[in-house]
């Protein structure tokens, strides 16, 4: 189910960023969206050897600094890479990092087949989908909002040129999306996506007000996207997430369980 899953979320990349198979790892490349930081990575594949120096010297090969001024490496299935991974724990655990704004992201699958039993709309919220312009509109406020908690944030109009340039990608992929509002109030206090692949729906950009949090709004929202999944005639909903995080647990109350963990190494410009 894990490997089922992964091609899920491989085929959002493929459709936009070009692929180079080097064997040991693969580099998906975007040059028309350099800030999509995920879309313009190195896959690592099989452990070679390499320390994160080298990795550092391989992305540089194919991402022009001055244009790609992040880091991306993911590697699926950590145990396979113990001595990187050691490496890269023993400089988030150093007080001299020796590289500036590293960032590792422990990822868990996460798949559901059924709606948890603390998962239902609260009484006076309704959930709608996002169809006319202002509802889209909207949906970029609250991306915004969103990501000024981010540590890739620069400004609002960087941002909201990023969320525009992202909106016909997810399109063409066939990403639906979801937003959760007091009854007759356009306030979107939680948000979603979802698009299926393979006979899975694949659930991504989850996420709440952070004055609304807490409050079992966004597990509601979730609940629905694993009843419309289950409607849909989907085997079940997957989605990944960081670990041991708030949003891990929601998405356990909500009716997921593990299936598998990666990391994603990252350094911001």
């Amino acid at each position: 189910m894990l490997e089922r899953i992964q091609n899920t979320e491989r085929h959002i990349f493929q459709s936009f960023a070009g692929k180079i198979d080097q064997g040991d790892y693969i580099v998906s490349r975007s040059p028309e969206y350099p800030k999509w930081y995920s879309a313009n990575m190195i896959e690592l594949r099989v452990d070679i050897g390499r320390e994160l120096q080298d990795w550092e010297a391989v992305f540089h090969e194919y991402f022009d600094q001055a244009i790609y001024k992040h880091l991306m490496l993911y590697i699926p299935t950590v145990s396979n890479f113990e001595a990187l991974c050691e490496e890269l724990y023993g400089i988030m655990g150093s007080e001299d990092r020796g590289t500036p704004a590293l960032v590792l992201e422990r990822i868990t699958w996460m798949f559901a087949t059924k709606v948890g039993d603390h998962a239902s709309i609260p009484d006076g919220f309704e959930v709608c989908p996002v169809e006319a312009e202002d509802d889209y509109q909207d949906l970029i406020e609250f991306g915004i909002e969103e990501s000024r908690e981010e540590p890739w944030y620069t400004t609002d109009a960087d941002t909201r040129l990023y969320l525009e340039s992202r909106r016909g990608i997810l399109e063409h992929v066939g990403v639906r999306w979801y937003r959760l509002c007091k009854r007759g109030d356009r306030q979107i206090l939680a948000r979603l996506g979802m698009f299926e692949h393979d006979g899975i729906c694949r659930l991504q950009s989850v996420g709440t007000l952070k004055s609304h949090r807490r409050r079992g709004l966004g597990s509601a929202l979730v609940g629905f996207a694993i009843s419309e999944a289950l409607r849909q005639g989907a085997a079940g909903l997957a989605l990944s997430t960081e670990s041991d995080t708030g949003a891990h647990s929601m998405y356990l109350k909500a009716g997921f369980h593990s299936v598998g963990s990666d990391l994603w190494v990252m350094r911001y410009p």
